[in-house]
């Protein structure tokens, strides 16, 4: 018979500072006290903070209208579809996947608001039934991941696929240019008094319960443990399925919000008007300071990061650079950024 001793034994390869496996301690992410882990969220965010900073201010040497509050209020409200990209994207690498569907569920929620408008739904049952469709979809996604054992990039390349056949089909290359009021509003009307786009106060209010939801809830904690280790979370009583799946349906739904926020920003759905947020996505979470491998991230870093490089991108575009260039751009911030957490990493190893 084993021993109490055996029983009690860390799971091997498991990094138990992070974690304690008792189930009778709750899991909770790296971010707590103890060394330089206590404020690398900080120091990533600052830093990002910072970077958009100098971007805007080197701004102004490319051209005059550029780094002033008008053109800085333009680009966070513009940058709201790539914080609503990079969050749910961010979701699904934290519990160690990636989500290539990105594009197709922006699209989907875009097509699928302006069709079901257009049969004169009114705006509230057309954003519920947006949403659930594109939760539904995350669903797929998850169940596929979770009890399946598809590896998630090829999981979610194939369903982003499909969906890109449905939305064609069903469309015949006429997606519709309705989009719910309450997203008109957002998008184009001012605070008063202040002039800021009311999508400005979307983001941070967006950005608040982001950060509460991944960091502070019972449910983040749990992403935490199911991205550093399945075996480590079941041993501390975490529900692993809900904890896989969960983010897939939320990231789905982050991004039919981006696909409504766009048809209600360009006035109208387009069929490929996702196709340039699925590496800017995946960059935003990168530089944020994410582990690709899971595990590891901070919620209010991947958004910050995704303003910074719709910055980039408005900068690279005012000096005639065509999406090819920003493109290009997104790739080399992605392995630089690979290159730095790489390095960091051996730092720290040989460090111990």
């Amino acid at each position: 018979m084993p021993s109490t001793a055996a029983k009690e034994r860390p799971v091997s390869g498991v990094a138990t500072d992070a974690f304690d496996i008792s189930p009778h301690v709750s899991v909770q992410p790296d971010t707590r006290s103890g060394g330089e882990g206590k404020f690398k969220w900080v120091n990533s965010t600052v830093l990002l903070l910072v970077a958009c900073a100098v971007v805007s201010l080197a701004s102004r040497f490319v051209a005059p209208g550029l780094g002033t509050w008008s053109q800085l209020d333009t680009v966070i409200t513009i940058s709201i579809f790539a914080v609503l990209a990079a969050y749910g994207e961010g979701l699904v690498v934290l519990t160690g996947g990636l989500d290539l569907s990105v594009a197709s569920v922006i699209t989907l929620g875009g097509v699928l608001g302006a069709q079901l408008l257009s049969m004169n739904v009114p705006d509230w049952m057309a954003l519920i039934l947006v949403l659930l469709v594109c939760g539904l979809v995350g669903l797929c996604s998850g169940i596929g991941v979770a009890i399946a054992r598809i590896p998630a990039f090829i999981m979610t390349l194939a369903v982003g696929l499909i969906l890109s056949g449905v939305i064609l089909g069903v469309t015949k290359g006429t997606p519709g240019n309705h989009a719910p009021e309450i997203f008109v509003w957002i998008m184009k009307a001012r605070v008063p008094y202040f002039g800021m786009h009311v999508a400005v106060l979307a983001l941070v209010a967006f950005a608040m319960v982001g950060w509460w939801l991944q960091q502070y809830s019972k449910m983040g904690r749990y992403w935490y443990a199911v991205g550093n280790s399945d075996r480590a979370a079941h041993l501390a009583g975490v529900p692993v399925f809900t904890g896989r799946v969960l983010p897939y349906v939320i990231a789905a739904i982050c991004y039919g919000l981006a696909g409504l926020c766009l048809t209600a920003y360009s006035n109208g759905a387009a069929l490929d008007m996702g196709s340039s947020y699925l590496l800017p996505a995946i960059a935003a979470v990168v530089i944020g300071g994410a582990s690709i491998l899971g595990g590891t991230g901070h919620a209010l870093s991947t958004i910050i990061a995704a303003v910074l490089l719709t910055l980039i991108g408005t900068t690279v575009q005012a000096i005639n650079g065509g999406i090819a260039a920003r493109t290009i751009l997104n790739g080399v911030i992605i392995l630089a950024a690979l290159l730095l957490l790489t390095m960091r990493s051996h730092h720290r190893r040989n460090a111990k």
